[in-house]
């Protein structure tokens, strides 16, 4: 994202989407498809032009802030950053700007990421509102009204609009830092991102992705504060490009401000080519299964520019041993003839290698590393436990443009360097990345910017409010987590020995709990050359070991270890119960602890 969100300098908001359909296709053509063409397959097609009609023949919403902007269409065609109703393919113009949309669309919220956190319930309570509209009598050819009142006034059917989708069950998170003017990685040193689970489905779907985000500065905020009749008439307005007098004293000095009324807050959007998502087959019911893909495309990284150059995605991954990993990406033969990179001029080729282990490197890992550019003899290779037919199909899949492996099983844990060798150029391009795999099947789920506390196997893990973007769990398939409000007295309860009904008075006494001394463990915090830190408790105590990196949490059952990548941990072991609590915190580093 090029401009600045979950910063000062703007409000950045992210919504994620997608919509699956029989009839959604990519086109031949960048043209605009023509209305009422929805059969045409040279023309990509996402909306139909049913929903668009509907767009052109409904009322625009009056109420919304068009700041000096004159909008010349009644419809929902016309807003404030598209005044004059220019149509885009078959898409609703005031649908694209507004979030969350009071009308139906054919879109499915997938997840929110909001700049202010504290309105998520407000927000995911109106995503999973009802949706009406408003059926006019035949003969009545005016704009069809958005309100049950003026329905019922123009003798309309005030019904539930077909498109609507019940039990939406979006996720919402606090927006990830990103600085203005940066296409670049975020605080973690990786590019922002959210890991998409796939929704389930009966049959093959055809689907397509999309992603927004709102920028909306400060400008209105400051304006309407601070305005008086005096600035106003001094021209301190909220209009296209103002000449306002900056010293009172001098009214015939004027500067005019570079200030665009329908940039100031506006709506972005990318969305991608239809993809299809497959139902889960029986043989892989016991495992997840995530996806390897590439980004980025051949060149410098002047040349890629505001793209990347290549990368693996996810670059840092945590699976577990009987998972399945698809490894697939899509390349091309079309890049510009002069881009730098390896190989035949105007290719995207990509492969996957381990890693060969150097001694010399001081390593931590039995399958490879990072550091160095050797990869490992296909004959020796154990990667992920793969047959040497799947070794040797990952090592030569640049012969294409496009690979598909396929999901396949994970059948040994370790820590796994990869590289691909077609696009390691040793000085200023590097394509690697590290997987690490824990002994048993994961499932993973996240605790959002609420916080809550989640019981695993008799650990009890307390993440606060607004202390975090959302911390992800990854628990072994055998275990059931629950997970609760911060407010909840059965935890408070199992973890604390608390016997109370009123859920106010549970929480106070959570909070002002003392723990016995003997029993609590100062932390002592530095820092460590590799990204894997660890924590351990006493002896007499259950064990369990923290691996810090993200956010994300890991629970091994059979060992009764858990892994924690988070940022910093604070662990008390009440004197009563002896059951472990955990409060998780997000800081700038991370930091290796011990107990």
């Amino acid at each position: 994202m090029q401009h600045s969100c979950n910063d000062p300098n703007a409000h950045c908001d992210v919504v994620i989407q997608y919509m699956c359909n029989d009839n959604l296709r990519d086109g031949t053509t960048t043209s605009t498809i023509p209305l009422d063409s929805d059969n045409q397959i040279k023309y990509g097609l996402h909306e139909n032009s049913a929903y668009y009609n509907e767009c052109i023949g409904t009322k625009r919403n009056v109420h919304l802030f068009n700041a000096d902007q004159k909008l010349r269409k009644q419809s929902c065609v016309s807003t404030r950053q598209n005044p004059t109703g220019t149509r885009y393919g078959l898409e609703c113009p005031e649908e694209r700007d507004y979030f969350p949309y009071w009308r139906a669309s054919p879109w499915i919220t997938s997840a929110v990421l909001l700049h202010d956190p504290r309105r998520c319930e407000e927000v995911l309570s109106q995503i999973q509102a009802r949706r009406y509209y408003c059926v006019l009598p035949q003969n009545d050819n005016s704009l069809a009204p958005i309100s049950s009142e003026e329905c019922e006034q123009k003798n309309g059917k005030w019904s539930i609009h077909p498109l609507e989708q019940e039990n939406i069950k979006a996720k919402c998170l606090q927006s990830p830092f990103t600085r203005d003017n940066y296409l670049g990685n975020s605080k973690n040193g990786f590019p922002p991102y959210y890991n998409w689970t796939l929704p389930s489905v009966s049959k093959d779907e055809k689907c397509v992705l999309r992603i927004r985000y709102n920028l909306s500065s400060t400008d209105k905020e400051v304006l309407e504060k601070f305005q008086s009749e005096e600035l106003q008439n001094r021209g301190f307005t909220f209009t296209n490009n103002p000449q306002a007098s900056i010293f009172k004293d001098m009214p015939d000095f004027k500067l005019q401000i570079n200030f665009n009324t329908n940039q100031v807050g506006r709506v972005f959007q990318d969305r991608s080519h239809v993809f299809n998502i497959k139902p889960k087959p029986k043989e892989f019911k016991d495992g997840e299964i995530y996806n390897i893909n590439v980004r980025g495309k051949r060149g410098n990284i002047v040349q890629v520019y505001p793209a990347v150059e290549y990368d693996f995605v996810p670059n840092r991954f945590l699976i577990g041993k009987g998972d399945f990993v698809h490894v697939q990406w899509t390349g091309s033969d079309t890049n510009p003839r002069n881009n730098d990179g390896q190989g035949e001029a105007q290719t995207d080729r990509s492969n996957f290698l381990q890693m060969r282990n150097i001694p010399f490197t001081n390593a931590i890992s039995s399958n490879g590393q990072l550091s160095v550019s050797f990869p490992e003899y296909l004959n020796n290779s154990d990667l992920l436990g793969f047959s040497a037919d799947l070794v040797k199909q990952l090592a030569g899949s640049a012969s294409e443009a496009n690979f598909n492996l396929g999901a396949q099983k994970v059948t040994q844990s370790g820590e796994y360097a990869i590289i691909s060798t077609r696009n390691n150029n040793f000085s200023n391009r590097s394509q690697k990345s590290k997987l690490i795999v824990v002994p048993h099947s994961v499932k993973k789920f996240t605790l959002g910017v609420d916080g809550g506390l989640v019981q695993i196997n008799g650990i009890v893990i307390a993440v606060e409010p607004f202390t975090t973007s959302g911390v992800e769990f990854v628990v072994e398939n055998s275990n059931k987590p629950s997970t609760y409000d911060w407010a909840d007295q059965l935890v408070a309860m199992i973890s604390l020995g608390i016997e109370s009904e009123n859920s106010n008075e549970v929480t106070a006494k959570l909070q002002s709990t003392k723990f016995e001394s003997s029993f609590f463990y100062n932390v002592i915090c530095y820092q460590r050359f590799n990204e894997y830190n660890t924590v351990v408790l006493p002896k007499d105590q259950n064990t369990c070991t923290f691996y810090l990196r993200g956010s994300e949490i890991y629970v091994n059952k059979r060992s009764s270890s858990l892994y924690v990548l988070c940022n910093s941990v604070w662990i008390v072991t009440d004197a009563k119960t002896k059951a472990v609590t955990l409060l998780c915190r997000c800081q700038p580093k991370n930091f290796l602890m011990k107990i």
